[in-house]
């Protein structure tokens, strides 16, 4: 009887192992449906954030979590520059955007075909002498060498050419990347691939128009599942993209931060599915406007819905839909104790093939609890593809190689750090 009743409850728990470890296609799942064109690139355009954070909630809804007080959402305002209209072409060229150029995130507006100022044999101090305001000043430093070009190629571009041009085109190497911007330069600013170039155009017909966000509502995503005791384990991710660029082209973000999103609220989905409370809480808060400078986290980080001095430790997952050349730790060296921790369940397990424990950074949403005294690192996988704030960063191309191996690793940390 008695080795019925273990047989009975192993195949219980092998179940409940068997239900999760199958459920990768629902993560997948997740990443595909938020990196949608519906999404609108999880921006700021066609209220892109506002149709996540829904779908985010419903979905932590399903597994238990519920939120600190009566909403799940904590709203926050921004101030945010989007780019509504982009056109740009030469006399033997119109180029596409996302594929062959860019328009810099904190652009003003510009239309009409103008002449193009071409400093082959620039002079910096001469140039400031000149008025070019009916011109786009080309900054190419690829095809033209001029030495003080690329010496001040930084100065040229934080100060519009000291307001002497029209606006600015650069000439990069061949990776387009976008970012966002919460003000706008009083210029318009391209980027354009050097193969893509038309190194013998003298005019540019450029529209470029913007739309200046004053006080834009965003919110941040906020729940828990109550454990045993009133210490709390966290897991975070941004949940923000890049959003649309006029209606011609949006960032998917499957990988940034897709990836980070889905992996939280499969954490959830797991101790869902334990049936009992965990030893202790469990909190998932998934962050708006990281791209736009972290402002989510920041703003929670000094606005939290409970004591922030009640979190034990917190894991910031930021593109995690690789792996297949080993995991990174940020910040990991200013806790060595769960670093340490961290590196014997990969050897035990044979998680990953590498972990790299590294300083501290300010580069996600781990930043400002770090800041406030909280536990925090930032966990990201490598390698796979290497798409990243470009319109390639689809769920097309994302395997999520390692997310079995992730959820295992943070679930057994919680188990045996103390």
């Amino acid at each position: 009887m008695k080795r019925l009743l273990l047989l009975i409850i192993s195949v219980f728990f092998l179940g409940v192992m068997l239900a999760y470890t199958q459920d990768k296609p629902y993560a997948l799942g997740l990443v595909k449906t938020m990196s949608s064109e519906k999404f609108y690139g999880r921006g700021f355009v066609k209220k892109g954030d506002k149709i996540s954070a829904q779908f985010i909630e419903i979905e932590l809804k399903k597994w238990g979590v519920k939120p600190f007080g009566e909403s799940y959402q904590q709203s926050f305002p921004i101030d945010i520059n989007t780019i509504t209209k982009a056109q740009f072409e030469t006399k033997t060229h119109r180029y596409k955007l996302g594929i062959d150029y860019l328009v810099y995130a904190g652009s003003s507006s510009s239309h009409g075909e103008t002449q193009l100022y071409i400093p082959k044999d620039f002079k910096l101090g001469t140039f400031l002498k000149t008025n070019h305001q009916d011109k786009w000043f080309l900054l190419d430093t690829i095809h033209y060498k001029s030495a003080e070009l690329i010496e001040n190629y930084r100065k040229i571009i934080n100060t519009k050419a000291v307001n002497n041009c029209a606006g600015i085109i650069e000439v990069i190497p061949n990776k387009l990347l976008q970012t966002q911007r919460t003000y706008q330069i009083g210029f318009p600013y391209l980027q354009i691939k050097s193969d893509a170039w038309d190194t013998l155009a003298q005019n540019v017909k450029i529209r470029v128009q913007n739309k200046f966000i004053e006080n834009y509502q965003t919110q941040n995503v906020i729940g828990y599942i109550q454990g045993e005791t009133d210490s709390f384990y966290v897991f975070t991710a941004h949940y923000d993209h890049l959003g649309l660029v006029g209606n011609q082209i949006y960032f998917p973000g499957a990988n940034d931060n897709a990836s980070g999103v889905a992996s939280v609220i499969d954490l959830a989905k797991y101790y869902y599915l334990l049936g009992k409370k965990p030893k202790y809480s469990i909190a998932f808060m998934l962050f708006s406007a990281e791209e736009a400078g972290l402002l989510g986290s920041e703003f929670y980080s000094k606005n939290p819905l409970f004591d922030l001095k009640k979190i034990k430790f917190l894991f910031n997952l930021d593109m995690v839909g690789t792996g297949v050349e080993g995991l990174s730790v940020v910040n990991g060296l200013s806790h060595p104790k769960a670093s340490e921790l961290i590196q014997d369940i990969n050897r035990e397990d044979s998680l990953f093939t590498d972990i790299r424990i590294g300083k501290g950074s300010a580069n996600s949403d781990h930043h400002y609890f770090d800041q406030a005294g909280v536990p925090a690192i930032f966990i990201y996988l490598r390698g796979g593809p290497q798409f990243y704030h470009d319109i390639y960063d689809r769920s097309e191309t994302l395997e999520l190689n390692k997310h079995d191996q992730l959820i295992r690793l943070l679930t057994q940390f919680i188990e045996k750090y103390e």
